[in-house]
């Protein structure tokens, strides 16, 4: 993470980089996902912002300038669910880490092929991981965990769900969760995290 030495943002400037974050907020996360770390970065710091952080809402307005009109398109599908998980390590102030990732409805045997997404993330991971690899187990985790929410919807729609990829790049994520890798040097990992490989011995999630 950048050291960010520059001036701290008068209380009028604070609540206008306030109202920004928090008028681009829903937006981000409904319609253009392409703004929505700049959107989580500037609000995870606008309790005490700066002149860089006030820089970088700018940079955001003039983003949302430049692309009124971006849609997301939905197309015909076999509606298995499916998500798309990330992580960036040691990204944020404090040694703190984001998880990130989207869910979109398409074909379980073929889940790189994607669709509107219907829901996106871009989250702060609530504890200091220790390494990458943990990172990506956490966003997994809380991916899995929007999962099975939108899994139980598209179930009680009559849209019946199979096992439910969980696409990660990350090896030590996957071999974790899938239970192909031993845990050895790894019981340092927030517990919690391991609800997700607990789903995927039920049946519902499998990291590809």
């Amino acid at each position: 993470a950048v050291i960010d030495d520059t001036a701290p943002l008068s209380a009028k400037d604070t609540t206008t980089l306030q109202a920004i974050t928090g008028s681009l907020a829903y937006y981000a996360r409904a319609v253009d996902p392409t703004m929505l770390t700049a959107t989580n970065h500037i609000a995870s710091c606008q309790a005490k912002p700066t002149q860089r952080v006030r820089d970088q809402a700018i940079r955001l307005l003039r983003y949302a300038r430049a692309y009124p009109a971006n849609k997301v398109i939905f197309h015909k599908s076999k509606m298995d669910f499916i998500i798309q998980t990330d992580a960036s390590y040691l990204s944020r102030s404090e040694a703190r880490s984001v998880a990130g990732g989207i869910g979109y409805f398409g074909d379980a045997d073929n889940p790189t092929k994607e669709n509107g997404m219907v829901y996106a993330l871009s989250s702060i991971i609530d504890v200091v991981v220790a390494s990458a690899g943990e990172a990506e187990y956490g966003g997994g985790f809380i991916n899995a965990q929007q999962g099975v929410n939108i899994r139980n919807i598209a179930t009680a729609m009559g849209h019946v769900q199979k096992v439910t990829p969980l696409l990660s790049d990350n090896l030590f994520c996957i071999g974790l969760a899938n239970d192909t890798l031993k845990q050895k040097r790894s019981k340092s990992i927030d517990m919690r995290f391991h609800w997700l490989r607990d789903r995927v011995r039920q049946g519902q999630f499998r990291m590809v």
